[in-house]
């Protein structure tokens, strides 16, 4: 005879986080994080879901925590087949850049540099397009701004997106979402974890249901899951690290 589960009695709480019954979608608090030590990596390959497509508005952001600095550091990007790329990375030693770069032919459309993060900290980052302007947010205020953007570089169809490609950094409740420009101004962090959907405030415009593409707040359990609910496992290469150090 098959076992009749778990029973839950009077006076037991189930708290955030837990799921009973398991399956994979097990989702987690979102108070952790990924720690990246170029010892592996997050890929999904053909993710035209995240699109960031010339003609459209998006949003990338998430918690990092910087724990050194070194020239050609790669923290995240999105390239198709013909190797073109939004990618953010160190240009220099001395500034952290996002950028359009077509390998084809060899130019970078796009180049918003900003002065390097603070280390061992969290730092909110925000990358967002809104029309022909790109801004950097780090905590909230601009600290880099290009029209640069609306170079020809289309990342959309085949493309493939990867987190953690080289650099020792944790990133926590790391989001996507495309067709929005989630922040238009100088705004308050969020300070507790990001969620698929959010209401509107000063500068911070609302997420709907399905418009977040990617939201990796689930840091406790294996396999790693994307919360939006789309994407399920996501493929981790190489090895990296569950860590219950927190923004929050």
């Amino acid at each position: 005879m098959s076992s009749p589960g778990i029973t839950i009695g009077p006076g037991i709480t189930i708290g955030g986080g837990i799921d009973i019954g398991g399956g994979y979608n097990s989702y987690s608090s979102g108070n952790g994080s990924l720690q990246f030590s170029n010892t592996g990596d997050v890929k999904i390959t053909d993710s035209n879901r995240l699109s960031l497509s010339t003609g459209n508005n998006w949003t990338i952001e998430g918690w990092f925590y910087f724990n050194s600095y070194s020239n050609q550091d790669r923290y995240f990007d999105k390239y198709n087949n013909s190797n073109n790329e939004y990618i953010f990375w160190a240009e220099t030693a001395g500034t952290r850049s996002f950028v359009t770069y077509s390998a084809g032919g060899g130019t970078q459309n796009m180049d918003c540099a900003f002065n390097n993060p603070p280390l061992n900290t969290w730092v909110h980052l925000a990358f967002v397009r809104s029309g022909s302007t790109f801004n950097v947010y780090q905590n909230g205020t601009v600290v880099g701004t290009s029209t640069g953007i609306v170079g020809s570089v289309n990342v959309n169809s085949g493309s493939a997106f990867e987190l953690g490609y080289s650099g020792s950094y944790n990133v926590s409740n790391f989001r996507i979402v495309p067709g929005v420009a989630v922040y238009t101004g100088a705004f308050t962090p969020p300070a507790a974890p990001l969620g698929v959907t959010q209401s509107s405030g000063t500068n911070i415009s609302a997420i709907t249901s399905g418009q977040t593409a990617l939201l990796l707040n689930t840091y406790t359990a294996t396999p790693l899951l994307d919360a939006s609910g789309y994407y399920g496992n996501v493929p981790v290469n190489g090895t990296i690290t569950y860590s219950s150090a927190a923004p929050f």
